[in-house]
Order: structure tokens, then sequence, then C-alpha cells
């Protein structure tokens, strides 16, 4: 379970179980995932208020997780999706496949991941051709340092496609000759290590406690940064810090996540092992 407070009412939400069927060989785990955008003034083309609308987006499915041996393990996960403007809708179903391969005693994981492979199924305006969901392939790399409580992260991201800079020409250097301002070009070697950056997310995790049951944790996101950054503002755009708490019976989190110099937003999350409260029998 899980929630995110964003500006103007915005509220994210997540909603998980997870449950192991021993015949089956796998954990089964069913969710609800949304996004509440709050009211907004429904009005004529005069502009006459008329009342108000609201919006939602709307995931929900169900995901598996199989263990192959001691160190491999998959995933799927299949999901319906849910578009709602007034009274618009749009709606789509979309899959996710994972692999991770885990050695214990190093400490070290390596995962790959394809993300969103769909379509929709309607759309806003009635038509029902096909419309692909923003697809995207991942790997992902996670290493406990061995003499230090310290474990990090890389994740490299739209490993499909190797050019993802955008070209913002308002964050772009620029000189003034005769009071004209005028865009000063960027190197090649520039290029290439801004769009190779792009596609990586670096994260840091300090653990404490003899069962690691505190850490604190630091997060990079370079394209994030790159994009919403503004020209001469300086500002934690693209980094997050956060906590997690971790007991016997519960596990919380929180997190910030400094997304643009005007919409900062938190996440909490709470895990609860439900069967854990029973009883054991004599």
């Amino acid at each position: 379970m899980g929630f995110q407070f964003l500006k103007s009412g915005v509220r994210h939400g997540v909603v998980s179980m997870a449950l192991d069927r021993p015949n089956w060989g796998v954990l089964v785990s069913p969710f609800v995932d949304w996004v509440q955008y709050g009211k907004f003034k429904l009005t004529d083309e005069g502009g006459n208020v008329l009342g108000e609308f609201s919006a939602i987006d709307l995931k929900m499915g169900i995901s598996a997780q199989r263990q192959i041996n001691e160190r491999l393990s998959v995933g799927a996960s299949l999901q319906y999706l849910l578009t709602s403007i007034e009274t618009y809708r749009a709606q789509g179903i979309s899959a996710n496949l994972s692999g991770l391969y885990y050695i214990p005693e190093k400490e070290l994981g390596l995962s790959l991941d394809a993300i969103n492979l769909g379509a929709t199924v309607s759309r806003f305006n009635g038509k029902k051709d096909k419309l692909i969901t923003p697809f995207d392939i991942r790997i992902g790399f996670s290493k406990k340092l061995t003499h230090m409580p310290l474990r990090f992260s890389i994740i490299a991201h739209h490993l499909y496609q190797w050019d993802i800079n955008y070209d913002n020409p308002i964050a772009a250097a620029t000189n003034t000759i005769l009071g004209e301002d005028q865009p000063t070009a960027k190197s090649a070697t520039s290029v290439f290590v801004n769009n190779f950056f792009r596609h990586l997310n670096f994260g840091g995790e300090l653990l404490f406690g003899a069962q690691r049951s505190f850490s604190l944790r630091l997060g990079y996101n370079h394209m994030q940064r790159t994009d919403l950054k503004v020209v001469n503002y300086k500002s934690l755009t693209g980094m997050s810090i956060g906590f997690g708490l971790r007991k016997k019976y519960f596990s919380f989190d929180y997190a910030l996540q400094f997304y643009h110099i005007g919409n900062n937003f938190q996440t909490l999350g709470l895990q609860i092992p439900i069967l854990g409260f029973k009883k054991k029998s004599i």
C-alpha cells in the first residue's frame, strides 16, 4: 500500500496483496493503482461555469512471480488501463515481463524488464484503432558493498532507442553579440555524454542496524533533471531522498522527490504481512 501527495489536490495511490500459492509454485499479486486529479471547472464556450468535473487514471490487474532456482526468478503482469476525463473514456491493456538473477552470497542482483507491452482498446473520440502503449526495456543492477553498509543501484532505460536527447532551445547556452542572443553550438562529445547519462538512474541506500532495519536513500534521475530544470535557477530537480523502517510485522517507507521547482511530491508506503499476525497453533 502506498500513497503520493502532489500539488493542487492530486493524489496517487497503490494497493496490492501478495498470495503465495505453493501448489502452483508462484506468488500471485492482485493490485490497483490510480491517480485522482481533483476537481476542474466545467464551462461552456463563453467561459460560463456550468459545474465541475473530475479526471482519473486507473490501472488494475494481477502479477505472478515464479522462482526458477535459488538465483533466478521470473515474473509477469497483466493490467487493464482506464483514463476518464469528464464523460470521456479511454481504455487499454498492457503487460510487463521481468527476470531477476540474484547471487545471495555476493548480494548482487541483475534484472531485465520489458514494460508496457500493449495497446489501447478504445480512445476518447470513440475510435477503435490501436495506439501502442509507451513501451520500454530496462536493465537494473544492484550491489551491496562487502565492507560497507551501502547498497547502490543503476537502472538503464530506453534501451531500444539510443538518441533520447531533448533539444530545448531555452536551455541552450547563449552568447550576447551586439545585443542579440545566439545559441552556442554543443560539441559532439557533450551531446554524447548527456544522451548516455539520460539513459541512467542512480540510487544509493545506507543501511543501519544488525538486521538492517533502518535505511537512508538517495536517488538521481539525469533525464528528469535535464528536461525539467529551470534555466538560471538552482534546484534539486531530478534528486530524491527518503528512508525505510523494517520491523517484524510491518515496513514503512517515505520518499521526497524534487520533481520541479513548482511541484515536489512525497510518497508514503506501508507493507503489512497480514498472515504474520496469526498465532501459531500448539
